[in-house]
């Protein structure tokens, strides 16, 4: 889990089943390693902000992102936003649940109250959510960029977000390559998370957290089913 916070890797991909906690741990490091930039920032113009129990102190001298940009795909449901109702906004906090829950647990586990982390959110803006298909031209400069629920991006799609990368940016990659839908048609080759990964692999910048069965956490029944599920495969 080093690889997360280690400030010379800038490309890490998080692997595993679901519920074996890639998002949690992905968000987690995330916010601990631009929170306190955040406090100091705040401390500078006089403001001041909650860091929480030791979740968020304990990390304080890392220091080292503006922003956490957060892009998950909604595959399965059609690539375009246009099928709900509302704005941009709108259409993408549908699809951006699992990452809100994972939020909320972080401060519940941080002690931050409702206020703050309405505050984190509205007032300061530490989570920006973006589509995968409007990153097009974007420089991205000192992000923690998570790209959540991967499996079904292509080669090209991948790339894409790749190449966003600006200077002092991390990028974290996660998904499960036993939800692969592109691998009844195409085979698993076409998941482009699996082509990264595979591409990286000797990259000494890059590292691969690799999460087992074992490492299912979210419920007993979701372990079990985890577990039985892939019996039948």
């Amino acid at each position: 889990m080093d690889a997360l916070r280690h400030p010379e890797i800038d490309l890490v991909f998080v692997i595993g089943p679901a519920g074996s906690g890639k998002t949690l741990l992905s968000l987690e490091a995330g916010l601990t390693q631009t929170i306190p930039r955040l406090a100091d920032r705040n401390m500078r113009k006089g403001q001041g902000i909650r860091l929480g129990n030791e979740i968020f102190r304990k990390y304080e001298h890392f220091n080292t992102f503006n922003n956490i940009l957060v892009c998950r795909p909604n595959i399965g449901i059609g690539k375009e936003h246009g099928y709900l109702p509302g704005d941009l906004e709108d259409k993408l906090n549908v699809f951006m649940g699992p990452i809100y829950d994972n939020f909320n647990c972080i401060m519940d586990l941080a002690r931050i109250d409702a206020d703050e982390r309405e505050r984190y959110l509205s007032e300061e803006k530490i989570l920006e959510i973006q589509s995968l298909y409007h990153l097009r031209g974007r420089n991205l400069i000192d992000y923690y960029f998570l790209v959540d629920d991967s499996q079904n991006l292509t080669h090209h799609e991948l790339l894409t977000v790749l190449t966003r990368a600006g200077k002092g940016t991390k990028i974290v990659i996660n998904g499960d390559l036993k939800q692969v839908d592109l691998e009844a048609k195409y085979g698993l080759s076409s998941s482009g998370l699996s082509l990264a990964n595979e591409s990286h692999k000797y990259d000494d910048r890059a590292a691969t957290i690799v999460l087992r069965e074992k490492d299912v956490f979210r419920s007993e029944r979701a372990k079990r089913s985890v577990r039985l599920m892939q019996l039948k495969k």
